[in-house]
């Protein structure tokens, strides 16, 4: 975002909150789309930062080439107004045929009617080699509403001079990470030994909690994806740890309060040691960051390896260009599309085939790694749990 991208995530926009407690979602359903019915024009809808936005044009463009008499509109919204303005065109009648959108809100579109069911569009063949995990973001019931086109990931930001003044070496593969009580050790010595006044933190949101919740075994729902487990052993043992970490002064005491202390920019400060964020933070942090040497290892661990996984869909609106904006999907997800846009824009690929063989990045290729390795944890059942409707629900209280 790239201090943006955080927010971007973890809460619903506002606005969209507003119209959804104003009741449009039935005025939205009853929204028919009253543009001319060109059928190989398609109005394709985007939020993004420059890099990314410069990446999806040229893709655009080569699409156009490659497919004579196709056009495509492609228009850039900036985030903090992105939701509000996507229903504000549904409302009247001009709804977009593609756009760009973050997997927590797939299912609140498709609940107002919004979205269309392209799964009769692809053969299984086509589906296959995309992750589960991301994939599951995408389907709604037995519907398949779009498909990934770029995931992002946490990691632990560290403080290189404070980890070589308490001489800690991070792990060197994620099946080396440090346990819980590992990770805590580390993060109590960069208080007593290393200068810093916390040990570790993190941002505010569901999107930094479920993973320790994940690695304690925990889940917020059933397999029904709608029977809370809120207080069941792993979530309270999960929340105990981390509530705990907090309540000792080794994460800022106050960084989850409304209005408290910023881990962010604690770590760029030099005032803490680590810090668990996204992989969006990576060029956020090389323009901030100038006072130390800094980089990324791998989450701590608890029962297993746990990380948690987000990231952007392309999704098909309910038009009359529904076939013109299939073909535009089919083309901006491609292995080599996602290839050009995933590289270029530092995105972890949302494609097996990407995932499994050596990646390579534009610009710093050695910080991806870390990031793409631990990636490779994330389980298809945590992102069906976050992709649920109910889970919405949550993740904006959080």
């Amino acid at each position: 975002m790239r201090s943006r991208r955080s927010g971007r995530r973890v809460a619903c926009d506002s606005g969209l909150r507003a119209m959804w407690l104003l009741g449009f979602a039935a005025a939205v359903a009853g929204c028919r789309d009253t543009a001319a019915p060109d059928p190989d024009r398609v109005k394709f809808l985007w939020f993004g930062n420059e890099t990314e936005t410069r990446t999806i044009g040229s893709l655009v463009r080569a699409f156009e080439r490659d497919n004579p008499g196709c056009r495509v509109d492609l228009t850039t919204i900036e985030w903090n107004r992105y939701t509000e303005k996507v229903v504000t065109m549904m409302l009247g009648g001009r709804s977009p045929d593609l756009a760009r959108m973050s997997l927590q809100h797939v299912a609140r579109f498709h609940d107002l009617g919004a979205l269309a069911d392209v799964s009769s569009r692809f053969t299984p063949e086509e589906l296959a080699d995309f992750d589960p995990a991301r994939l599951a973001s995408c389907r709604v019931g037995d519907g398949l509403v779009g498909l990934p086109q770029s995931s992002i990931g946490l990691v632990v930001y560290y403080n290189r001079d404070a980890f070589r003044r308490v001489g800690v070496v991070p792990p060197p593969t994620v099946h080396d990470a440090w346990t819980l009580d590992e990770f805590a050790d580390v993060a109590r010595r960069l208080q007593t030994e290393g200068g810093m006044k916390y040990g570790w933190g993190t941002f505010r949101g569901f999107f930094s909690l479920m993973p320790f919740l994940y690695m304690y075994g925990g889940s917020l729902f059933g397999v029904d994806l709608t029977t809370p487990q809120f207080s069941s052993p792993p979530v309270l043992d999960a929340m105990e740890w981390f509530v705990d970490q907090h309540r000792r002064g080794i994460a800022p005491p106050t960084s989850w309060s409304q209005g408290g202390d910023n881990v962010d920019r604690l770590f760029v400060l030099g005032r803490c040691g680590m810090v668990i964020h996204g992989s969006w933070m990576i060029s956020n942090y090389e323009k901030r960051i100038r006072d130390f040497d800094w980089g990324v290892t791998y989450l701590p661990r608890g029962l297993h390896a746990a990380t948690n996984i987000g990231g952007e869909n392309l999704v098909v609106f309910r038009t009359p260009r529904t076939t013109a904006a299939v073909r535009l999907l089919k083309y901006l997800t491609s292995a080599d599309a996602v290839r050009t846009f995933c590289s270029r824009a530092r995105f972890i690929p949302p494609r097996l085939s990407l995932l499994r063989g050596p990646f390579e990045y534009a610009s710093r290729g050695d910080l991806m790694q870390v990031v793409l390795e631990q990636s490779r944890v994330f389980r298809p059942e945590w992102g069906r749990e976050q992709s649920s409707p109910a889970f919405a629900v949550i993740a904006d209280q959080l």
